[in-house]
Formats: structure tokens, C-alpha cells, sequence
């Protein structure tokens, strides 16, 4: 089966995926460990969705969403929602 939706950031040679922590009607929400104070770039991919961010604005293919997780507020979050279909 091939992936739906690839969220992860780039750590030296490998990939990190993203982990889903809880799935719903509404949605699923994903963690990601990244380093304290270190801004990374979240990957984020569809070959079957077309994405939208938390505003609706359109997340072009390969997208690389610049984040970074403070020591001193540890928790940093992205939205992203799947848009239409692809075909």
C-alpha cells in the first residue's frame, strides 16, 4: 500500500516519520522529536491529498514547513489539513 501522507524531518542521513499519538472523526495528530532550540524543517507530502495549512493557504508538494521547539515552551505545533483529492 503506498503512503498516503508523509510527515517527517530530515536528521543527517535518515528520515524521521512522524508517530500518530491519537486519531479521531476530525482528525489525527502526529509528534515528531526534533531537537530543543534548533529551528528543522518539516516535511510534509501527498501524493493523494492536496494539503492546506491551519489558514487554508495551499502546502505546494515537498513542502518544508520551518519549525522550531523552544526549551523553555517545549510543545510547537503546525496544522495541516487534507484538502480534495487528487486524481
Amino acid at each position: 500500500m503506498a503512503t498516503i501522507l508523509l510527515i517527517g524531518v530530515h536528521g543527517g542521513y535518515h528520515f524521521e516519520n512522524a508517530v500518530i499519538d491519537a486519531a479521531n472523526a476530525s482528525g489525527r495528530d502526529v509528534s515528531l522529536l526534533v531537537p530543543f532550540d534548533t529551528p528543522v524543517a518539516v516535511t510534509v507530502q501527498s501524493s493523494f491529498f492536496k494539503l492546506q495549512d491551519g489558514a487554508g493557504n495551499a502546502i505546494v508538494k515537498g513542502a518544508q514547513l520551518p519549525i522550531t521547539a523552544s526549551s523553555a515552551a517545549p510543545t510547537a505545533n503546525i496544522a495541516i489539513r487534507p484538502g480534495k483529492i487528487v486524481r
